[in-house]
């Protein structure tokens, strides 16, 4: 993934993680509430070709993910 790939990842991650919970859509997965858009980016993320360098920036980027919006 290039690097301007990547940062537009991790752009699209902070938007998610400080929009306010009012304007948050939220969805339901296996009876557990989920944010509509940060499950969007993980399906993105997740559907990149898995060459190892790929993996390893996506599995930084969903880690990212994860600890901003928890």
């Amino acid at each position: 993934m290039s690097s301007a790939a990547f940062r537009q990842y991790q752009q699209k991650i902070h938007n998610i993680a400080v929009l306010p919970a009012g304007r948050r859509q939220e969805i339901e997965i296996d009876g557990i509430r989920r944010d509509k858009q940060a499950e969007q980016l993980l399906d993105q993320l997740y559907s990149e070709p898995g060459f190892r360098l790929l993996r390893r920036q996506v599995g930084r980027l969903v880690s990212e993910l994860r600890g901003e919006t928890a």
